[in-house]
């Protein structure tokens, strides 16, 4: 399963693969031209797209993505929500704090059963992409790339 993002300078790409009870999963594209503290951008900037994965005993994942991020502190929150496994809704919708460093975000919330992980993508910040992990033994475990546009 992928997905990709055009933006200036290219296209940025994410996806996820299911092999013998492990995932794997990647994003890929082009790099800004500066951080994102030192864009043009000012106030609070959303990016919206989709994720793909795979739950832990193998069945597809996908559902909607969204980082926001105020740019003058640096923090945001990512949300991951409408997920869908194997055609049913799946579990609980998923969001975490977030802090930006440069290019790069990953998540500074409370609840170590989340994980993520992204960059931000195009010369002018026009995507952001990522990889995240939800282990729960509740609702199983959740393993996922993430395509967003602003």
């Amino acid at each position: 399963m992928n997905g990709e993002v055009r933006t200036d300078g290219g296209t940025a790409r994410f996806g996820a693969e299911y092999r013998a009870q492990w995932t794997r999963v990647w994003d890929e594209g082009p790099v800004p031209t500066t951080s994102l503290a030192s864009s043009t951008l000012t106030g609070t900037a959303t990016w919206t797209g989709e994720l793909v994965g795979f739950t832990d005993v193998g069945a597809a994942v996908e559902g909607d993505a969204g980082i926001t991020v105020d740019i003058a502190l640096m923090t945001g929150m990512a949300a991951f929500t409408d997920i869908m496994a194997g055609g049913s809704s799946w579990g609980p919708e998923l969001s975490t704090s977030i802090g930006v460093t440069g290019n790069h975000f990953a998540d500074t919330g409370s609840d170590s059963r989340m994980d993520v992980h992204g960059q931000f993508r195009g010369t002018g910040h026009e995507a952001a992409t990522g990889v995240f992990r939800w282990e729960d033994t509740a609702t199983g475990n959740l393993t996922a790339a993430f395509g967003t546009a602003r």
